[in-house]
């Protein structure tokens, strides 16, 4: 039946039991997910098989409590924004060309874990050490992959998506109110 504010009582809750704005975040954790493993695809980052698989995106309802959860590998935010390596010189005298100075992460004393690299480098056929110093001199380049998808203009529009859903789901609260008090009609 429609209403007078022009929705029936069935539009409230969708089929998958969301109210709208329920269905207005799972539709942008779902959006997030496929447009970051994407840009991940689009950057060359496929190597990093753990980073694709683990963009994991919930949207949870507790009464009038709304949890929205986009989580991601550990590392994600480094090959984000990159890190500056310590730069240096090679044995042959030959200066490191660090690849990102314009960073919040950076080394310093510490080399990257061997352990977190060993089978990334052993898929490239690369020793595990001769990556980890090359990565602690050069850097990690930074490819904006979460920045290029998770912009300010996105979240403006689903803070207009969520305006609009909660105008709606108010609505419907007024009409059932209504429809209680008056004993289940409403002109």
């Amino acid at each position: 039946m429609e209403s007078i504010l022009g929705f029936s009582d069935d539009e409230l809750v969708d089929a998958m039991n969301l109210t709208p704005i329920g269905r207005v975040l799972s539709d942008f954790g779902n959006e997030m997910q496929e447009k970051l493993r994407e840009s991940i695809q689009r950057e060359g980052l496929t190597d990093s098989f753990e980073l694709w698989q683990n963009i994991n995106v919930t949207a949870t309802i507790f009464g009038q409590k709304y949890n929205f959860q986009l989580k991601m590998a550990d590392y994600y935010d480094y090959l984000n924004k990159g890190v500056r390596g310590v730069g240096g010189t090679r044995k042959d005298g030959r200066p490191y060309i660090v690849k990102t100075s314009n960073t919040p992460y950076f080394y310093k004393d510490k080399k990257p874990p061997i352990n977190d690299l060993r089978f990334w480098a052993m898929r490239k056929g690369i020793n595990p050490f001769a990556a980890q110093n090359s990565i602690y001199h050069k850097g990690i380049e930074k490819t904006e992959f979460y920045d290029k998808v998770v912009t300010q203009d996105r979240l403006q529009r689903l803070s207009e998506d969520l305006s609009k859903a909660a105008k709606k789901e108010v609505q419907v609260f007024i009409r059932a109110t209504a429809r209680g008090i008056t004993g289940g009609t409403v002109a």
